[in-house]
């Protein structure tokens, strides 16, 4: 046994009882920082192997309990204890109620991260894809949800659950929905399409155990309009609007909504630990690009908000391949086509480009302003991301999945080079040891 290997075992054997007093396991920084601790001697790049390979090398003794963690096997999630138990029972809970009550499809790859962003914000802990599927086909083999087709295949519920219906909609049932559709239209006047407006009707009839057809929508709608309460519009499908607005002032005010760099941190997160485990990428480093001061680059919008390296190794393609996703943020109060053209840009070097939108007031019509962002983004094979709040995962919808390129390598690594921040080159260094 060489040196090196000697010293390797050293500091495997030292991870191994470390984790074993550790019952609720360790993050791999954590772990990592422990053994630098013990070894001040050893290389970072060492140190980091060892780490990053005890569960190949120990699978009896060391786990992943979760991305990113490491755990002692006496500790392994699946020894039935009550806490356990229940949080299972938790976990299966947030996944039944992401999928559509109707019994329609939704994708495995949407529902993972409905679950990741519910168990963060609720129980305070990151779900594995790896977890996901597990609980998912538990739920499978009880008989409560079923599989479906689609890229990456698709999950639905086997037992719908229906709205108690009234057999007959009375006066008072009438107007009371004829007041939510009045109340579902924008007060200052603005458009909202027929579509959107039926969306919101019947959801808001239905915790009135009322349900509203599409047919009965648009009868109540016409005679709103006769009355001259509502007005006709232009639109997909078309629009309705007040028409009270037009004669009733409304006082207006500026809203400040979070600049442009105050929406990094968060969207930060949301990239790490939801878009990423949801893409199925492992390894990866994430790094904010956008404030670099003089470095120099390759000119003007060569400089992402934020972007992802990605390290991806298969069993039967020899050596590892290198992927790059750059993020292209902007605000409530600042964003244009100018946005989609800056986000094509750096579409030269990644191979997925990302433009993401903050849009506190709820999803926009598709007209407009906002359909030529979505017809241009679907020109450059650009992806597209709204978000009603950074902080509430919930609130984020992918509109447009980006295509995969496969930009010139020296690209992608002079903008690895030039671009990211050298702790980010780094990490990536190491990945591709």
């Amino acid at each position: 046994m060489t040196k090196s290997e000697k010293e390797k075992r050293k500091i495997a054997d030292k991870a191994k009882t470390i984790l074993a007093s550790a019952p609720e396991g360790l993050k791999i920084g954590a772990l990592r920082a422990r053994l630098a601790e013990e070894f001040p001697q050893a290389r970072k790049g060492t140190i980091n192997s060892v780490a990053a390979s005890l569960v190949e090398r120990f699978p009896d003794e060391v786990c992943e309990p979760a991305y990113g963690w490491r755990c002692h096997t006496k500790y392994r999630p699946g020894n039935g204890g009550s806490d356990e138990i229940a949080q299972k029972d938790k976990l299966a809970k947030i996944l039944l109620d992401a999928i559509p009550k109707d019994g329609t499809t939704i994708s495995n790859k949407a529902a993972l991260q409905k679950v990741q962003a519910t168990a963060k914000s609720r129980l305070k802990i990151t779900i594995s894809k790896e977890t996901y599927f597990a609980i998912r086909d538990e739920l499978i083999a009880k008989g409560e949800l079923g599989k479906g087709r689609g890229p990456g295949g698709s999950v639905c519920r086997t037992k719908t659950e229906e709205i108690d219906e009234p057999t007959e909609i009375g006066k008072k049932q009438l107007s009371e929905i004829s007041k939510i559709l009045f109340d579902s239209t924008p007060k200052d006047g603005k458009r909202i399409l027929n579509g959107t407006a039926l969306e919101k009707v019947q959801k808001a009839a239905a915790r009135l155990k009322l349900k509203v057809s599409k047919e009965l929508y648009f009868e109540i709608r016409d005679e709103l309009i006769t009355e001259g309460k509502l007005g006709k519009g232009r639109g997909p499908g078309g629009s309705v609007f007040r028409i009270e607005a037009a004669t009733t002032p409304v006082k207006t005010t500026k809203k400040k909504w979070p600049s442009e760099s105050a929406l990094y941190p968060p969207l930060y997160e949301y990239i790490k630990q939801t878009w990423a485990p949801g893409d199925g990428i492992r390894r990866f480093v994430v790094d904010t690009t956008a404030n670099l001061g003089r470095k120099k680059t390759h000119g003007i919008w060569t400089r992402p908000d934020l972007s992802l390296v990605a390290v991806h190794a298969y069993p039967y393609i020899p050596g590892k391949t290198v992927e790059l996703v750059t993020f292209e943020i902007k605000p409530a109060n600042n964003f244009g086509i100018e946005g989609v053209f800056e986000t094509a840009a750096h579409s030269r070097a990644a191979h997925r480009s990302y433009l993401m939108i903050h849009t506190p007031e709820g999803k926009p019509d598709l007209e407009g302003k906002f359909k030529r962002l979505v017809d241009e983004c679907e020109r450059f094979h650009l992806g597209l991301t709204i978000f009603g709040n950074p902080d509430d995962w919930e609130t984020f919808e992918e509109v447009l999945d980006a295509e995969r390129r496969n930009p010139n390598p020296v690209d992608v690594n002079a903008f690895i080079t030039d671009v990211m921040r050298k702790h980010a080159q780094e990490e990536v260094r190491e990945m591709l040891l």
